[in-house]
């Protein structure tokens, strides 16, 4: 049977303290036997000798001996605390830094192009940001951006300048969402991102200032959303699932990125395919 390192540092402690408390009782029961007069003597007014010494004496000095005894197990188990604590913080530290150092890794794979972060640490930030949603609130949407134009764009006017219109996609999202909200180039032109602690209106909100910054922005294309809120027994898979499903249900709400300006339908997600509402 395969115990965790806490638990069995826990089982040991809690032996050690029983094995102190088993030693000191036999101590007193021992101590007890030895000295079971209380100065009346012990009938004949002739004090109990034992090895050439009066009993009371032994009885001192053994009390003494069992006393530094127990003193001596008291500081060794002190010491074999100290040094279980000090091995735990040892561990934990060493998962902190793993974490950190993962975390990191994660943050420095990056999609050259867009800022955003690659596929595979996207998901993973992803579902780091999931877990920590089912422990607060629950509340999460999901958005999935599909660049309809890049092709086009690619086509006609070469891949810098497509490169350059996904850029300005991130960088306006971004823009729009908060700092620690996540961003993940999903394909080549489709992203994914996350909010949490929101409603499917905020996260609404938030696209639509998106839509405001992609007007000031140049070259061809277009951009489409879907939304999608976490349900209780959702996966990321699922709820990305819903996110896409609710973008081709509404591929005509568009976000032009012409020198036009915007040009865009009322967005309503798709209550079967979307929120679920």
């Amino acid at each position: 049977m395969n115990v965790p390192a806490v638990e069995l540092d826990d089982l040991l402690l809690q032996f050690e303290r029983d094995v102190v408390d088993v030693l000191s009782r036999v101590v007193g029961v021992v101590d007890g036997v030895a000295d079971p007069g209380n100065g009346n003597g012990n009938g004949n007014g002739a004090a109990a000798v034992r090895n050439g010494r009066p009993e009371r004496e032994v009885a001192r000095l053994d009390r003494e001996a069992a006393a530094r005894d127990r003193d001596t197990a008291a500081l060794s188990w002190h010491r074999s605390a100290q040094l279980r604590q000090a091995a735990r913080a040892d561990r934990n530290r060493a998962a902190l830094l793993r974490h950190e150092a993962s975390l990191e890794r994660d943050a420095l794979r990056t999609d050259d192009v867009t800022g955003a972060l690659e596929r595979r640490p996207g998901l993973s930030a992803l579902e780091r940001e999931l877990e920590r949603c089912r422990r607060g609130d629950g509340r999460m949407v999901v958005g999935f951006i599909d660049v309809d134009g890049l092709k086009q764009v690619n086509d006609t006017q070469g891949h810098r300048a497509g490169d350059r219109l996904l850029h300005e996609v991130v960088a306006a999202l971004k823009a729009s969402v908060r700092p620690y909200d996540v961003v993940v180039r999903y394909g080549g032109d489709e992203f994914v991102y996350s909010l949490t602690g929101v409603t499917i209106e905020a996260a609404l909100s938030r696209f639509e200032h998106m839509a405001t910054t992609l007007e000031r922005a140049t070259g061809g294309g277009s951009v489409s959303v879907g939304l999608a809120e976490l349900r209780p027994h959702d996966t990321l898979s699922t709820v990305i699932a819903r996110a896409d499903a609710d973008l081709y249900a509404r591929r005509g709400n568009v976000i032009r990125l012409t020198g036009a300006g915007r040009q865009a339908a009322p967005y309503a997600p798709v209550p079967a395919l979307g929120t679920g509402r």
